[in-house]
Order: structure tokens, then sequence, then C-alpha cells
């Protein structure tokens, strides 16, 4: 009998639809008649680069995330107003959810990471999964010193978290100790290396090196028209308008796959969201991050995952102010001058899979 499960994925960048891609991936060949529908925030057009074969879509109640300004500037006053909203009313948004799910009827839910989800899989009588390196319980801690509701915010959301069946935590992840979990491998989704066709799509020189530029999928304003060229360097742009610069090309036109163009790449630069970094090290690619604001709270997963890129992987930290000004050739040629790690095996690909298909 063909099973159903329900991606349940926060509209919150792309990093949650990235990092469950390899996972399903992995579930489908170990159930290949199974149904995958999603229940996401997300425009169906990004859901079908990580879900091409998707068995419908619908949008959730209430998942939303953590409010940002950009891809590296959270925005903690409208956080405490979207969070304080929804759990004033958390009941009656559990109890429209989990009509929703009723109706949908699938066999599973699969969250990463929404706690309205799990708990409404829970009162609909469906068993939910949790998939991810972060909670928004633990993020929401890091920023609600002072909020007046704090206590009762994390409550309620560590109580549904408690609902899950299963929490799967991908390696590297931030503490989660609130709730039981499972930790597995890295997870990431593999791309192919395609130099030959940067190479003759871009007309690079021998000697020339490709830096593709990724902040993730939340919108972020960059004044790369005003980076100073580095000698050469190519930058690969990803999610930003591209000035007519001859060192400067929108990856979209190339017509390779954001993927395919990191695994062919001679470094990435990017902010530590899971997708991205793990994606890198995974395919052996040298990373220069930027840290988020600090100046008002704590991401909480950013410590575990740059502690693991660093360890294992080949990356180096760009300051906020470099990066904005394009004061890039120092840290890019000390990034190149680091011994190269080799790739790393993304074991918890299949590992999260197995754990999830016992539930079926």
């Amino acid at each position: 009998m063909s099973r159903h499960v329900l991606l349940a994925i926060t509209g919150h960048g792309y990093g949650h639809a990235a990092q469950t891609a390899p996972v399903v991936d992995a579930l489908r060949a170990l159930r290949p008649a199974l149904r995958v529908s999603a229940r996401s925030d997300l425009d169906a057009g990004v859901l079908a680069l990580f879900f091409p074969t998707l068995d419908g879509l619908s949008r959730p109640v209430a998942d939303f995330g953590f409010t940002s300004r950009s891809a590296i500037d959270v925005d903690v006053a409208n956080a405490e107003r979207d969070f304080g909203g929804l759990h004033r009313r958390f009941e009656a948004v559990v109890d429209a959810e989990a009509a929703a799910l009723r109706r949908l009827a699938p066999d599973l839910v699969l969250a990463n990471v929404g706690y309205v989800p799990i708990a409404a899989a829970a009162r609909a009588g469906i068993p939910a999964v949790g998939f991810s390196s972060l909670n928004w319980l633990g993020i929401v801690r890091g920023y609600d010193a002072g909020w007046p509701d704090a206590a009762h915010i994390e409550a309620q959301m560590a109580a549904a978290y408690r609902q899950a069946a299963l929490f799967v935590r991908p390696t590297p992840a931030m503490p989660m100790p609130d709730f039981p979990t499972v930790q597995v491998g890295p997870v990431a989704r593999q791309g192919t290396p395609r130099r030959d066709v940067l190479v003759e799509r871009l007309g690079l020189a021998a000697g020339e090196r490709v830096v593709l530029v990724s902040l993730g999928g939340i919108a972020t304003a960059l004044p790369i028209a005003t980076w100073p060229p580095v000698p050469g360097v190519r930058y690969v742009v990803a999610g930003l308008a591209v000035p007519p610069r001859a060192d400067m090309v929108a990856l979209e036109t190339l017509g390779l796959g954001h993927l395919d163009c990191l695994a062919s790449a001679d470094a990435v630069i990017t902010k530590p969201g899971y997708g991205t970094l793990a994606e890198a090290a995974c395919h052996g690619i040298p990373t220069l991050y930027v840290l988020r604001d600090v100046l008002r709270g704590r991401w909480y997963e950013e410590a575990p995952l740059v502690t693991w890129l660093e360890t294992h992987g080949t990356a180096r930290a760009v300051a906020r102010a470099d990066l904005e000004r394009g004061d890039l050739a120092p840290a890019l040629h000390a990034l190149w001058a680091l011994p190269r790690k080799p790739p790393v095996p993304p074991r918890g690909n299949d590992a999260a899979a197995r754990l999830i298909a016992e539930l079926l």
C-alpha cells in the first residue's frame, strides 16, 4: 500500500527545504511507492527546485520561522510581535492546522522545523517527525530577553516539540536540551562538478578562479556594484541584482544549477546557514562566511555550524564591513592558502531516511 508523507517546510529562506531534500530522496529510494506532498509558504517554483515530484502543495496556518531583515540581520521587534500574536491564539491555530491535516490525511508529517505542525499532527492523531539542525524554541531563546510573554511562549513551544514521535538532528546542529533527539551525520545534496561549463560560459582564462556569492533565500541588499575587482577572480552571484561588470555574472544566466555551480567553484561566500555550509563541506569547496548581527541577541545554531565547518571543511570568517566594501582579496587569498580538506561524506542522508521509514 502506498504511504503518504507530508513535508511541513518552514518558509524561512531556502535552507529548510535544502536540508530536507536529500533525506526525502533517500526515503524515496527506500520506499519507491511513497507519496510526498508539501505544506509550506515557499513559492511552488522554489519548492520544485528541491522536490521536483511533489504530490500536492498546501499552505500552513502558521509556520513563519523567525522574522529577518536580511540573510544576516534578524528583526527582533517584529519577531516578538509575530510570536506573541501566534501564542495568544495558539490553541485555535493548532486546531485549524489539525483540521487541515485531517483533510490531507498523510500517514506521517515530516516537519522542518515548525512546532505548530507537530502539535497539530498530534491533535489529529498523525505521527510527526521533527528534522532540523535548529528548532525555533532555541532560536527564540536567543532573542526573547525582555519579552513580556517569553516564558509562556517558550513553554508552549517546548510542549509542542515534545509531541513529535521522533526528532532527528543532522550534524552539525544546535544543542536541543528541551526534548529528546537522535543525531545522524551530515546531510547534503550532491551536485555534479561542471567546471568545463564554467570555463566555456564565463570565458575563463588559465588561472582565473570562480567565487560563488550566495547568501540564501532571504532578500539581502549587498552593494556588489561598488566592490573593487580582485585580479584573477570572477564572481557568480545568486539572488542579487548583478551590475554590468566583466567580473560578475548572475547564476541564472549560466544555465547551471546552484548546486552544480557550487561543486565547480573555487570558493563560496555565504552566511552560516546549514544548507550551503554543509553542501560546501560535502563537496570540499573553500568557504568564506559572514556572521549574523549579534548586537541584540544570539542565533544559537550559528556557533555549532561554524565550529564544525572550520573543523571538517576549509573555511574562514570575513568581516561584515569587508564584505559590504568588497574588500575580499585578503580573505580569499588567506582562504586559498589553507590546506584544502577532503569532501565530508553526507552519511546523514540515509541514516535519517531509515529512521523515518521505520515509522511508516
